[in-house]
């Protein structure tokens, strides 16, 4: 894994981090921990697409193991690009987000159902993504995703779209008052591409869905949560700088 010179913007620390190689491989193991600090602002991001591979043996996989742990003060947003799973590929995933009570973050995941230029799409052979949210060491969101082609959930997001894009965004924050309007916003944002959804989960933490018809219009729906979340807190919108 490499990080990128950081660049600050005035407001924000702006961190790309991206993997060296052409991509995950069988028996790769990613070991991520990031703290944001009292009272720093950060982004971390990458430059282009995250990809795993075929594995060849049947219970060989890749595994990503990721941990965000943000102070009182803090402000923290993690949006990578899209993951794409190859045709073969299995891939586990965990990701753990610790923040403290005044702490706030803004967690973005995106999967592309694989090359759809290359009508791989879900050819993978297995996903597994874990993720959990606590807020001052008390657990408040636990989710899986276990994820295979020839299972019903997968199914049911081909019945919608047939190549579906999804996103999963996490956000935690002490001021989930001000996005009052968070799941009006999602449900009137949503177009006949882009199906967006939000809840309120726990006391700080929002869950945030979306599901596309493409890469385009899944853009375009985290481009709108972003505008949204920063808008509302109150934030100026970081320029990431991808060059």
């Amino acid at each position: 894994m490499h990080l990128s010179k950081p660049y600050w913007d005035g407001r924000h620390l702006i961190v790309q981090m991206v993997n060296c190689t052409a991509g995950l491989l069988e028996g790769d193991v990613v070991d991520i921990s990031v703290e944001a600090r009292a009272g720093s602002s950060a982004i971390l991001t990458s430059p282009s697409a995250q990809r795993a591979f075929r594995v060849r043996e049947e219970d060989a996989l890749a595994t990503v193991n990721q941990t965000f742990s943000v102070e009182a003060g803090a402000w923290l947003e993690v949006c990578p690009e899209i993951f794409i799973p190859h045709k073969g590929s299995r891939l586990r995933q965990s990701t753990r987000i610790n923040a403290e009570t005044d702490a706030e973050m803004l967690f973005i995941e995106s999967l592309a159902p694989g090359r759809v230029g290359s009508a791989e799409s879900y050819a993978f052979a297995r996903l597994e993504w874990a993720a959990e949210v606590y807020v001052d060491g008390r657990l408040q969101v636990r989710e899986r995703y276990d994820l295979s082609p020839e299972q019903k959930n997968i199914e049911a997001l081909r019945k919608v779209f047939p190549d579906a894009y999804y996103a999963s965004c996490y956000l935690v924050t002490p001021r989930l008052g001000a996005l009052a309007d968070l799941r009006a916003m999602m449900r009137d944002s949503s177009t006949p591409d882009l199906f967006m959804a939000a809840s309120i989960v726990a006391p700080n933490v929002a869950a945030l869905r979306l599901l596309a018809s493409g890469s385009i219009a899944l853009r375009q729906g985290i481009k709108m949560v972003r505008e949204y979340c920063y808008s509302a807190l109150g934030r100026p919108l970081p320029d990431w700088r991808k060059l």
